[in-house]
């Protein structure tokens, strides 16, 4: 049985593309709406494949015929020794996007949960507008439709897109959806609070409490920056007994670690740290994983840069929370004729 209200622009077929990290989420993905009646194409072929030439020249293969076809490309930019890593995997997202315009693919919608340069989006003397090149060089690739990604760092980074609708999902939609389940017990007593890292945070953890329990209150950690970094300084808002820290980026996980102890400090119970997207890198020789494994403390994340199941298991207290069951009905909804992404958000804000 097949969805009956496919938009006519699909006459040619969908079909899902995916990098070689993003294939467990996008088989899942695949799964979920192939078992619903959904006529996406996805086969092993679907995986694309990038060659190295020995002069470190890239070659992504697209195997699948895409003529005429409305495409899902998933992508990550996972940064597998941030040393230029995260680069190479935008090189080859561009070449990929050259390949399959060049194949007469219908259009694409790039799935991108973690979109770099996010925190590069203002003018600063001597330096680039980072977010903004990125926009114009998936722009002039010519053949993305929609880019769909999560929590932006700079929201306004939208704007930088002309020809390009991109679709900002906020992280708290799928985050509120899971901790309402696994803090049922701590919410009827009115005893979970979400706690900002920042002041510039405090919408996010505002809405994700909102979206959790309305009328939930939060709490914000008040954060001086320097030459050398960021440091707490206190904590603002009352203390429950069970606080979760909420973060977009999670890169060294300093501010997320100070953040939390303050709190256990000012007398919660039990702290958990949330982050969208787990970048967790190195600083000074210390890794982000073995800081989180001296605090003890949990940490959420979406795994929108994914690790894989042999980092998980490495990492017990780096915990996944899943997109995939939200990103399959935001592509129905995307493929939809009275479909909408806002809808889908709020339709999610009461499961």
């Amino acid at each position: 049985m097949t969805i009956p209200h496919l938009v006519s622009d699909c006459q040619g077929g969908v079909m899902i593309l995916t990098s070689k990290n993003m294939r467990p989420v996008a088989e899942e993905i695949a799964r979920s709406l192939q078992h619903q009646g959904v006529p996406i194409e996805y086969t092993e072929n679907c995986i694309i494949e990038v060659k190295l030439f020995s002069d470190g020249e890239l070659c992504p293969d697209i195997k699948p015929n895409v003529r005429d076809k409305k495409v899902f490309l998933f992508w990550d930019f996972t940064p597998s020794d941030f040393v230029g890593h995260i680069n190479v995997r935008k090189d080859e997202l561009l070449l990929t996007l050259d390949a399959l315009k060049r194949a007469k693919v219908s259009s694409v919608n790039l799935i991108a949960p973690y979109l770099p340069y996010s925190r590069q989006d203002r003018r600063m003397r001597g330096q680039p507008l980072s977010s903004k090149v990125l926009a114009k060089e998936l722009e002039a690739c010519g053949c993305i439709d929609q880019l769909v990604t999560f929590d932006l760092h700079a929201p306004q980074i939208t704007g930088f897109y002309d020809t390009i609708n991109v679709e900002n999902i906020p992280a708290h939609v799928m985050f509120a959806h899971y901790f309402r389940k696994h803090f049922a017990e701590v919410i009827a007593k009115n005893s979970l609070r979400i706690m900002s890292t920042d002041v510039g945070g405090s919408k996010r953890a505002r809405d994700c409490a909102e979206y959790i329990d309305p009328g939930m209150d939060i709490s914000i950690v008040d954060k001086r920056r320097d030459a050398h970094g960021s440091k707490a300084m206190k904590l603002v808002g009352d203390v429950s007994d069970v606080m979760i820290a909420y973060d977009d980026i999670g890169g060294t996980m300093g501010s997320m670690l100070d953040a939390c102890t303050m709190a256990l400090k000012a007398g919660a119970k039990e702290i958990y740290g949330a982050i969208t997207h787990n970048v967790c890198s190195p600083k000074d020789g210390t890794s982000a994983e073995k800081k989180i494994a001296a605090a003890g403390i949990k940490i959420f994340t979406l795994d929108t840069l994914p690790r894989g199941d042999k980092y998980y298991k490495k990492n017990p207290l780096i915990v996944r929370v899943s997109y995939a069951n939200f990103m399959a009905e935001a592509i129905i909804e995307m493929i939809s004729v009275d479909g909408s992404l806002s809808n889908l958000i709020k339709a999610w804000s009461k499961k």
